[in-house]
């Protein structure tokens, strides 16, 4: 091994901890374990992109369980997004 650790490593770790949150999510429902599942998948993507079918398979799960809940993951990464995007405009459209 060298001494820059494999993208598969850390992308397997935060894999697994989604596990463990997702587990969780399927004996009590709520926003924050389900919030903690997609975070964690989106960072195993970015680091080694073949967990991103994965982040399909969870959402899709989750949004099985819980109608409700899907709603407010949307609206909160919507807000999210919308909040982004105001923040980029202001930031490069200064005169």
């Amino acid at each position: 091994l060298s001494i820059w650790p494999y993208s598969l490593s850390w992308g397997l770790l935060f894999f697994l901890i989604s596990i463990y949150y997702y587990l969780k999510f399927k004996n009590n429902m709520n926003l924050k374990n389900s919030a903690f599942i997609i975070v964690n998948i989106i960072f195993s993507s970015y680091l080694y992109p073949s967990f991103a079918v994965f982040y399909l398979y969870y959402l899709f799960k989750i949004s099985e369980k819980n109608k409700i809940l899907t709603i407010k993951i949307y609206i909160y990464f919507d807000s999210w997004n919308q909040l982004s995007n105001k923040v980029m405009m202001i930031r490069f459209n200064r005169h």
